[in-house]
């Protein structure tokens, strides 16, 4: 009787074990020996590659996230900036209203090649709308990349690199 008692304690600690084990953080028998691939680590990182130029990036999916942009933030790290998605290609324009601090803009195709880049979009404080200058690219594109002004230069980003997000 004890012995079958011991048995079912030492069971009953086997099950939780294994839960523990398994559940906790999310881990399965599958995903734990099943890394995840360089590009599903890239995609969750959010991260955009131009050569040897690396950012991690905001999204801009919708119309109010790519209405907003970066207006209204004081300042934006080094090594970020902000990916405008668009549903198809075109040539889409971009101004400076309520952005606080300079920027590079980079026009990249549905390929993911750069098809176009201004430098040093400065800041346009006191400007009505109507009167703001606007950053049109040459060809058509499905995605922007909003950098740090300077970005550009510092990574010798040129027209045909291709960019991996």
């Amino acid at each position: 009787m004890i012995k079958q008692h011991w048995k079912e304690i030492g069971l009953f600690l086997l099950v939780i074990f294994l839960v523990i084990f398994y559940g906790w953080k999310g881990l399965t028998p599958t995903n734990f020996n099943n890394p995840p691939t360089a590009s599903q680590s890239a995609q969750e990182q959010n991260t955009v590659k131009i050569d040897n130029l690396q950012v991690r990036v905001d999204y801009a999916k919708d119309d109010a996230s790519r209405t907003k942009g970066l207006s209204g933030r004081d300042s934006l790290e080094y090594d970020r900036g902000m990916l405008f998605v668009f549903d198809k290609e075109q040539k889409y324009t971009f101004w400076m209203k309520d952005v606080k601090f300079p920027i590079d803009i980079i026009w990249i195709s549905k390929d993911k090649k750069v098809v176009d880049y201004y430098k040093n979009a400065e800041v346009q404080f006191g400007v009505p709308d109507s009167q703001l200058k606007i950053y049109s690219p040459q060809t058509s594109a499905q995605y922007v990349l909003e950098v740090n002004a300077g970005i550009v230069d510092k990574y010798d980003i040129k027209i045909g690199d291709e960019a991996e997000f």
